[in-house]
C-alpha cells in the first residue's frame, strides 16, 4: 500500500509539473520522536524549469521535500563522495568511524493535514560518517526541526537518514547530469507519444 502511494504521488507531479522523476533509493529513517528506524524511500527529482534537485520522502504524516540549487547541489554532492573515500580507507584499515562530514543550510517543504508549508529560514542538514561496525558503514543525513513560514506553531523534524555505501553510489548515479539528461529525453518521448493522443 505504502509503495502504491509512493508511485502515484510520483505520478501526479510527473503529470503536473516540470519535474522529472530521477529515482529512488531505500533508506534507513530513524524518528526521534518515536525512537523507531524503518525502511523508507527516497525520491530524487529534477525540475526542468529552475534546474533544482529535490530529495523527497513520503511517510505517514505526508510528503516533505529538500530542494537544491546548482551550488546546494555540488555540495550534496561532495558529502557522498567524501563519504566513498572514507568508507574505503575505514575498510581497508579495517577500523570503525563516527565523524561528521559537513552540513549544508536548505528550505524544507511539507505537507500538514491539507496544507503545504514551507520553512522559514534554510537550516543546517549534517552529513557524517558512521560505522555501525567494521566495513559496514553508513551516511547518515540528520535533519533539524524546521519551522512553517507561515505559521510558527506548525513544525517538523523528519529524523536521520541512514544511507550505505552501495545506495550512496546509486544516489550518486541518480541525480548525475548524464542521467538528468538520459530522464530529460524519455519525458520528451512520452510528451511526443502524448500528443498524439488529442
Amino acid at each position: 500500500m505504502k509503495k502504491l502511494l509512493i508511485i502515484l504521488i510520483a505520478l501526479y507531479f510527473n503529470l503536473f509539473a516540470d519535474e522529472i522523476i530521477l529515482g529512488s533509493v531505500k533508506v534507513l529513517h530513524y524518528v526521534e520522536i518515536l525512537k523507531t528506524t524503518t525502511e523508507r524511500e527516497l525520491q530524487f527529482r529534477y525540475d526542468t524549469d529552475d534546474k533544482t534537485i529535490s530529495m523527497l520522502t513520503v511517510d505517514t504524516f505526508g510528503i516533505a521535500f529538500v530542494t537544491m540549487q546548482k551550488k546546494e547541489q555540488v555540495l550534496f554532492l561532495s558529502n557522498f563522495n567524501k563519504f566513498l573515500e572514507w568508507d574505503k580507507q575505514a575498510t581497508e584499515k579495517k577500523i570503525k568511524l563516527s565523524k561528521k562530514i559537513s552540513s549544508i543550510p536548505l528550505k524544507m517543504f511539507w505537507q500538514y493535514g491539507d496544507d503545504w508549508h514551507k520553512s522559514y529560514y534554510k537550516e543546517k542538514i549534517l552529513f557524517a560518517f558512521v560505522s555501525l561496525q567494521v566495513g559496514r558503514n553508513y551516511l547518515c543525513i540528520n535533519f533539524p526541526k524546521y519551522t512553517s513560514s507561515k505559521n510558527s506553531y506548525v513544525e517538523i523534524k523528519i529524523g536521520m537518514y541512514s544511507i550505505n555505501a552501495e545506495n550512496v553510489k546509486k544516489i550518486i548515479k541518480l541525480i548525475s547530469k548524464e542521467n538528468i539528461n538520459k530522464k530529460i529525453a524519455e519525458k520528451e518521448k512520452q510528451k511526443n507519444i502524448s500528443s498524439d493522443f488529442k
